[in-house]
Order: structure tokens, then C-alpha cells, then sequence
């Protein structure tokens, strides 16, 4: 997938969210453990724009959803599962960086990104 194709991707589903949130305004959205959760509204985000992911018990069990993203491709693949989970964890710098107006950029330093 091209550089461009992956920032159009990102911005639909960014667009995505705007649109939930602005609804919202008129019809609250409320949470769901099975059926309206973090993780499922990733995927109903991502499938209202055409993008093709199904639904699978590692969504509904959510601290299986970064496994499920990997599996999908949608992380690094270039490294094992478990040795991506371990250099991404960010805490300690998190932590480290404290209130620095650059918190966001500071803390995705050397961190791994999907390879397209």
C-alpha cells in the first residue's frame, strides 16, 4: 500500500470519528460491553468508509485487540508479536516526558510502524 493510499486511509477514518462525535450532539452514543465498545467502534469506523475488517472474538475481548491488528497487518509485522508489544510500551518514557508541549511527537520516538 502506497504512502498516499495509507494517509487517505487515516484521514477517513479520522472523519470517521468526526462524524460520531458531531451526531453525538443530537443522539448520545452509549457504551456497550459486547456491542458498543472501544474496539468495536474501531471496526464499525473502518467498515463505514469500505475498509474490510471482520468482526472476531479478539475484538470482543479487547486486550486482544492489538493481536488482532497485528494479525491483520495493520501493525509492524517485521518483528514477533511479543517483541513488538515490548518496544512499544511507552510508560516509562511517557513518564520521563512529563508535561513537554512535544508529549506527542517525544513519545512515538523510534517506536516500530507498520511496514507498507
Amino acid at each position: 500500500m502506497d504512502n498516499d493510499h495509507t494517509i487517505e486511509h487515516a484521514r477517513r477514518l479520522f472523519m470517521e470519528y468526526v462524524n460520531q462525535i458531531n451526531a453525538m450532539e443530537t443522539k448520545p452514543d452509549f457504551y456497550n460491553t459486547l456491542t458498543t465498545n472501544c474496539t468495536t467502534n474501531v471496526v464499525r469506523h473502518i467498515r463505514a468508509f469500505g475498509g474490510k475488517v471482520a468482526y472476531n472474538w479478539k475484538i470482543l475481548l479487547s486486550g486482544y485487540a492489538p493481536q488482532y491488528a497485528y494479525e491483520l497487518g495493520g501493525l509492524d509485522t517485521s518483528l514477533p508479536f511479543d517483541e513488538l508489544r515490548k518496544r512499544s510500551y511507552i510508560n516509562p518514557r511517557a513518564h520521563s516526558i512529563g508535561n513537554d508541549p512535544n508529549f506527542s511527537r517525544m513519545i512515538r520516538e523510534e517506536l516500530p510502524m507498520p511496514v507498507r
